[in-house]
């Protein structure tokens, strides 16, 4: 595994929340100053900063992703007149989208004096050029809403522009702009100029405002649609009024200029302007197959006040429903929006709520049997605080697994998959392998196995976390054998590296497994013998896509990705009477990943240092070594930490203690004072990179009594030293 290439990973953008909900991109700090960012925390486990973009000047040009575009001097007024423009070029090259969020925008109404130009944006407007899609020009009021912008194949940059004329209007605007890469789970379907990926929400038209008293607000010159994703298990919407209704939350102009409509009409009677919605009525869970009054549903609605109910065409009623998918809203209007008095006005445009409604029986049969909802498997939490795996309930069952929790905004659900049978089979990420019956103790004698094969192609290695795990204590009674899980073992095969059989108590510990090339198939096998001891396992069993931020190098069977943490040996207790409990046969190396700034690491033993944290045996069987030894000394089992000195932000070049630096760790009680190899201290320091600490013993751990025992193992924090001048070189 190429460990350049892990790196570049952890420079993969993704967004973050910062203080008062603003997202910036994680870059390097390099990368931030360069784009014009503002860095704001951290981000990559403190290899990046959260950058943030805002800009405010016209004819700017930006590529970064969540950049905030501004008035000048905003939160303050703009009234200068001219055009405002933003350049967006593409953040990456599979980027074909823009998602435009109004955080605020307000700027001059339509034009309501003149009757060939009402409804127009003719003091102010918004424009997109450069775009897929057709994009209408906006003004007035647009708060809280959004916009997809498509950029086609052979498109470098789309344009944002705010063309103002005259100097008396307040203007402001925020809007954020999001790259969206191609088929993510918010990419919009390419006719939809808006998308809503939640089960209900809301539709608003442009420059729609509540009010008692409704002026001239929705625009001309509009025909774009408005699109509501499927989500899983549901077939219709019901479209409402907004509360409350009184304010007028539905007026669409239906008849020529300067004049005036009543009442609520549909298909035929809208030839100005209309909303599109296919084959609704007002019957819920109605299946109808045309368009009419006379059988049930209409496709354009117009008119004041309400909506037709459709089966009489005769009354109003606030709700709707259409069974059609996929579900799509159109606005349509012409050219001018009339004139009329404040009193009479119809055109104020429509708040409307919409709800999924449930399939049944009387409407799954009349859907497209090419609606089909992809969403990617990730991670997702259960109702239980169990990781599980975003799937359909369909793929969930067939993988055996438990639906706790949706996840995917409906789509999918929170997939559990639990497996308490020897002999089990999974393919499954996030996997909870258990002893039968937990957590009661399992007492059978034998061999139980789970077979791990890939969820992916792409996946390369298992991370296996030991939520709880008790078995057997290595044995104690045997010289040849001391140390040795002989009762009970747990192993792994079929792995790239070499992972050690371990027993005793390792719970809240964790192992990476390489999956080689040719391999298909991992065992993980815990070997019982007797049915006397108690035991208790839970691993979760994650899979781990090559050269992602949670990869770990090939050599490490432990791999720490924080900049502070707990390094501690498998098997390890915290007891005031140490028994035999570092284990036999070990030899692995412990990586903690080296954080942005970081030069060294300072290891210290845990506290409080009366309960034994660090004992390695140094000599051989049947003896007993006291004081803390190094190097040469370290014949047995020892920690190898790479020119470990006692000396913070010393640089050293060799080994030894008469030149400041050690290699081998082992003995008992504390470490040696490298410079001086005579007292014990609790803290040390190394400066090389990569930051690994192996751990190897042999196979025996002798016998010792209790009181004099030392190989009790380690247990030592970690916490990474920031770079300074005098280490920087070293």
């Amino acid at each position: 595994m190429n460990q350049a290439k892990r790196n570049l990973g952890l420079l993969v953008v993704f967004l973050l929340f910062l203080q008062l909900a603003t997202k910036g991109t994680c870059l390097t700090s390099a990368e931030c100053t360069t784009n014009g960012g503002t860095a704001s925390g951290t981000c990559a486990s403190g290899f990046g900063v959260c950058c943030v973009l805002t800009i405010q000047t016209c004819g700017s040009t930006t590529s970064l992703n969540n950049t905030y575009w501004q008035n000048s001097g905003f939160s303050s007024a703009y009234t200068t007149a001219g055009q405002c423009s933003l350049f967006v070029s593409r953040a990456s090259s599979n980027v074909d989208q823009l998602r435009l969020e109004f955080l605020t925008f307000n700027l001059a109404q339509p034009d309501s004096a003149t009757l060939s130009t009402t409804g127009q944006c003719i003091t102010d407007s918004f424009t997109v050029s450069g775009s897929a899609n057709i994009v209408p020009a906006i003004c007035g009021i647009n708060t809280n809403q959004h916009i997809y912008v498509n950029i086609g194949p052979g498109t470098s940059t789309v344009t944002l522009s705010i063309i103002t004329s005259g100097t008396s209007t307040s203007r402001y605007w925020n809007i954020r702009v999001i790259q969206i890469p191609q088929n993510t789970d918010y990419t919009a379907p390419d006719n939809c100029l808006q998308w809503f990926t939640e089960a209900s929400g809301s539709l608003v038209s442009f420059n729609y405002q509540y009010s008692s008293s409704p002026v001239v607000q929705h625009l001309a010159y509009q025909d774009y649609t408005m699109c509501i994703r499927t989500n899983q298990g549901f077939c219709g919407v019901k479209y409402a009024l907004c509360t409350p209704t009184a304010t007028y939350p539905y007026g669409i102009s239906t008849v020529a200029a300067g004049t005036v409509a009543t009442g609520t009409l549909m298909d035929s009677s809208c030839a100005y302007d209309w909303l599109q919605i296919p084959c609704v009525t007002d019957q819920a869970n109605s299946v109808v197959t045309s368009v009419g009054a006379t059988v049930g549903c209409a496709s354009k609605l117009c008119g004041i006040l309400g909506f037709t109910v459709i089966t009489d065409a005769t009354t109003a009623t606030t709700s709707l429903y259409s069974y059609r998918r996929p579900f799509e809203v159109r606005f349509y209007t012409d050219s001018k929006e009339f004139l009329v008095t404040a009193a009479e006005a119809e055109n104020y445009g429509f708040c409307l709520t919409y709800t999924q409604q449930p399939c049944l029986s009387s409407v799954t049969n009349v859907l497209s049997l090419f609606s089909i909802v992809r969403f990617p498997n990730t991670v997702c939490t259960a109702s239980n605080s169990y990781n599980g795996t975003c799937l359909t309930s369909v793929e969930c069952t067939t993988n055996g697994g438990t639906a706790s929790g949706t996840c995917a905004s409906g789509f999918g659900v929170c997939c559990v998959l639990t497996i308490q049978t020897c002999g089990s089979t999974t393919s499954l990420n996030n996997t909870y392998w258990q002893n039968k019956g937990f957590s009661s103790a399992y007492t059978t004698a034998g061999q139980c196995s789970l077979f791990v094969s890939r969820a992916s192609s792409d996946v390369d290695q298992l991370r296996l976390e030991f939520l709880t795990f008790n078995v057997a204590q290595p044995d104690s009674a045997t010289l040849s054998t001391t140390g040795q899980c002989i009762t009970d073992s747990f192993t792994v095969s079929g792995s790239a590296n070499i992972v050690p059989a371990i027993c005793g108590i390792n719970t809240n510990q964790h192992i990476y497994v390489n999956i080689g090339p040719g391999t298909s198939t991992v065992t993980l096998s815990i070997i019982t013998s007797g049915t006397s001891t108690s035991r208790f396992w839970n691993i979760r069993v994650i899979q781990i896509p090559e050269n992602t931020d949670y990869t770990a190098p090939d050599n490490c069977l432990q791999w720490f990705t924080e900049a502070a943490g707990t390094l501690v040996s498998f098997n390890y207790q915290y007891s005031s009477s140490p028994v035999i409990q570092h284990l036999a046969y070990q030899d692995y190396t412990m990586c903690i990943r080296t954080n942005q700034g970081f030069c060294g690491v300072k290891y210290a033993l845990c506290t409080p240092t009366a309960t034994y944290p660090y004992g390695i045996s140094t000599v051989a069987a049947g003896t007993v070594a006291t004081g803390t030894l190094m190097d040469s000394s370290c014949a047995y089992d020892w920690l190898q930490i790479p020119c470990v000195t006692d000396q913070a932000n010393s640089v050293v070049t060799s080994v030894g203690a008469t030149v400041g630096c050690a290699s081998k760790l082992c003995g008992i009680l504390g470490f040696t004072v490298i410079t001086d190899a005579t007292t014990a201290t609790t803290s040390l320091y190394s400066y090389r990179r990569p930051f690994e600490v192996r751990f190897y013993t042999d196979s025996k751990e002798f016998l010792v009594t209790a009181a004099a025992a030392e190989n009790y193992g380690f247990c030592l924090t970690y916490s990474q030293q920031p770079c300074l001048s005098t280490v920087t070189n070293g």
